[in-house]
């Protein structure tokens, strides 16, 4: 308000954009959209644009689990168990984190007796 007398919001043209910009006292900016023919004619660049970084992302995370993939797979491998089991890609890594355990186990109980196999005497 202006001395008590309400004021109507005030317009005015923004000639670069095209856009009509409605700015009453104390309330935010609204742009109100006019004829735009380069809007319609970015669009279906833009969407074109949208689906192709969607499929090269698509098509790097592919590649990224088909390594993690073939690397649990490799892994699964080196694991000693039952040929019988198919093996999934969590009782891979659970086999995998108990074996290096075991082995680190042995491993450690070796330096301590100086390279000496003799378990428990």
């Amino acid at each position: 308000t202006w001395g008590g007398v309400e004021r109507p919001p005030r317009r005015r043209m923004v000639p670069s954009v095209g856009l009509q910009l409605l700015s009453p006292p104390c309330t935010p900016s609204i742009l109100l959209p006019q004829t735009m023919p380069e809007m319609t004619e970015k669009a279906p660049l833009k969407k074109q644009h949208r689906k192709k970084n969607r499929e090269t992302h698509n098509a790097v995370e592919r590649h990224r689990k088909k390594k993690i993939n073939a690397g649990i797979n490799r892994i699964g491998e080196l694991i000693p168990c039952s040929a019988a089991l198919k093996q999934s890609k969590n009782m891979i890594l659970d086999q995998a984190y108990k074996y290096i355990t075991e082995m680190k186990k042995q491993n450690d109980e070796l330096l301590l007796n100086g390279g000496n196999n003799e378990q428990g005497e």
